[in-house]
């Protein structure tokens, strides 16, 4: 059981990494621009907003774009070109797509749903611990859907890949952590 337990582990480490470069990115989330950016837009139309934080960062190419908020389709209340970074158009090509993603080092701030840095520091230690407790929710909720071998990317017949293949090693996954839990307490 253990080596099926290193196994599991193993491909869902390389599948990861494989969704990071196939969906073009190096974030837990990412999504695709729909209509060109000029260097002084406030509002980002996009593919969809799903996964990503109400009020964060985002990166395209080598711009980083703070949001204040956003819809089911857009990023809005844009700081264009913040962390140090250039405000530079961003022109959809026919045939290529532009992708809009988040940091991996936005890792703990997607699990909990929110920017702990910006939060306690804004609004102090008893309620960016408040909300931190408040968010354990969340985390466990990111956690179930990183098991769950969620790759956006596939699509039309690839889907069958994840249904057929992914789902299943991920179900062996977990099986293999619950004997491994209940085999050592015993």
């Amino acid at each position: 059981m253990n080596n099926l337990l290193a196994f599991c582990v193993f491909v869902w480490i390389a599948g990861q990494i494989l969704s990071f470069a196939v969906a073009g990115r190096s974030g837990l989330s990412s999504t695709q621009l729909t209509a060109n950016l000029s260097a002084t837009a406030t509002t980002m139309s996009v593919q969809g907003t799903t996964g990503f934080l109400d009020s964060d960062y985002v990166i395209i190419e080598n711009e980083r774009i703070c949001y204040s908020g956003l819809t089911a389709a857009s990023f809005t209340g844009l700081t264009r070109g913040c962390h140090d970074s250039q405000a530079v158009a961003h022109s959809i090509r026919p045939g290529s797509t532009v992708i809009v993603y988040n940091e991996t080092t936005g890792f703990v701030n997607q699990l909990v749903g929110f920017n702990v840095v910006q939060t306690f520091a804004n609004d102090g230690f008893i309620k960016g611990f408040l909300k931190s407790i408040t968010s354990v929710p969340q985390f466990f909720v990111s956690i179930a859907n990183m098991l769950a071998w969620n790759y956006s990317f596939l699509d039309g017949y690839a889907v069958y890949f994840k249904y057929l293949v992914l789902y299943p090693l991920s179900a062996a996954m977990i099986l293999a952590l619950v004997n491994l839990v209940f085999r050592r307490g015993a």
